[in-house]
């Protein structure tokens, strides 16, 4: 399988953990700080300061920055999705198709699923101890859940950004929520 650049770069970094910090060393030209300053940020409390004399290598110290998970709710009102041509609909799949691609390549997709209409969906309930279900969604809505985009980001603003960018949010709402980590 072929990498990308950006892959390759990452496969090229020599990490040594202390209790504080990580070393990063990484060939020059492979990769520059904007590409790691997604997920790391340069600590000015290094042991080691970066210095110009190495050949060929440049060590820098930076510390773990933890992206966080994000789910993208994409909720869009179905009658506005009807009322559009064939050729807009084929069209709004090409644009989340390459979305959804554009997030891929650039490491911020981890999975994104369109759901099935809700008169397709089961709803299960369990009350003392005795399960039930009832076809169909539990509650009738203007808007319905129609995909979910699972990303990882730095922080909300980042998440909010990449939220705007699904298309279907021209057709109705997407909702950003963080992932709970226990």
């Amino acid at each position: 399988m072929r990498q990308s650049p950006r892959e390759q770069a990452l496969a090229s970094l020599v990490f040594r953990k202390t209790p504080n910090f990580i070393y990063l060393t990484a060939i020059i030209g492979d990769i520059s700080r904007l590409e790691i300053a997604r997920d790391w940020k340069f600590s000015w409390h290094c042991r080691i300061p970066p210095s110009s004399f190495d050949y060929g290598y440049k060590q820098f110290c930076y510390e773990r920055v933890e992206a966080m998970e994000y789910l993208c709710l994409v909720y869009f009102d179905e009658k506005m999705l009807a009322d559009r041509s064939d050729q807009e609909k084929a069209s709004l799949g090409r644009e989340s198709k390459a979305y959804d691609e554009e997030l891929a390549a650039s490491g911020h997709l981890i999975l994104a699923h369109a759901l099935e209409r809700p008169s397709n969906a089961v709803t299960v309930r369990v009350r003392n101890s005795k399960m039930s279900t009832t076809d169909g969604p539990f509650a009738e809505t203007k808007e319905i859940l129609g995909g979910f985009i699972l990303i990882t980001a730095a922080d909300l603003n980042e998440a909010i950004r990449i939220g705007a960018g699904i298309p279907l949010a021209k057709l109705g709402s997407v909702e950003v929520r963080p992932i709970m980590k226990w």
